[in-house]
């Protein structure tokens, strides 16, 4: 506090960051050590330093990792409180579906999820993004990476197609490396909008890369 009290300049930024500490409800942990706070706390902290520059698009990278579901909860709320305050577009990356379709139904966004997973696993979890997307009325607005448990010769792949085309979800692949192409014949066929790109390099050393 001594330092911070030395000049005006230094005075303003100190009550910017007590400000911005009662903006993500830090106020009675305003002088505790960062380190010695809890982890809920510490994810708060982190929000508060993000709006510090007064972003116009805040980025945030899983914000509830780590949190029980009320901790999940309550941080979301702030969140889209202060984007709303601030009129801040946010994008964000996300594991807990929950979470993710929250934000969607909410503001009526885009969603685009990456699934890795094959198999039964893979066609499982595409299932539970056919049904919120049904139920939330996100028809046109959801995309999947990657699915790569559409690759599957499995006879089981086929009525999951058919459902993504009835929700219009959309489908961003490359051509796998390391398995067989998506069935893009019969995607087309149905009416399930494609498109190709990468989120890495690696996705790079495929047929279709050098």
């Amino acid at each position: 506090v001594t330092l911070i009290e030395r000049d005006r300049t230094q005075l303003m930024n100190r009550d910017e960051t007590i400000e911005l500490l009662h903006l993500v409800g830090l106020d009675a942990e305003a002088f505790e050590t960062a380190g010695e706070l809890a982890y809920g706390k510490q994810k708060q902290l982190e929000l508060a330093i993000s709006l510090a520059a007064n972003p116009k698009l805040l980025l945030l990278d899983e914000p509830t990792a780590g949190m029980s579901p009320q901790e999940t909860t309550e941080a979301m709320q702030l969140i889209n409180e202060i984007t709303k305050a601030r009129n801040l577009t946010l994008l964000f990356t996300e594991h807990d579906m929950n979470v993710v379709f929250g934000i969607a139904e909410r503001h009526g966004c885009g969603v685009d999820i990456h699934l890795h997973d094959r198999g039964t696993l893979g066609r499982r979890q595409i299932g539970l993004v056919i049904e919120r997307t049904r139920v939330l009325g996100l028809m046109g607005r959801v995309t999947i990476s990657h699915a790569f448990c559409l690759c599957d010769r499995d006879p089981a792949v086929d009525p999951l197609l058919e459902q993504l085309a009835e929700q219009r979800i959309g489908l961003a692949t490359v051509a796998p490396a390391h398995t067989d192409p998506p069935p893009l014949e019969r995607l087309l066929e149905l009416g399930v909008p494609v498109c190709l790109g990468q989120d890495g390099v690696r996705d790079l050393w495929s047929p279709w890369g050098d």
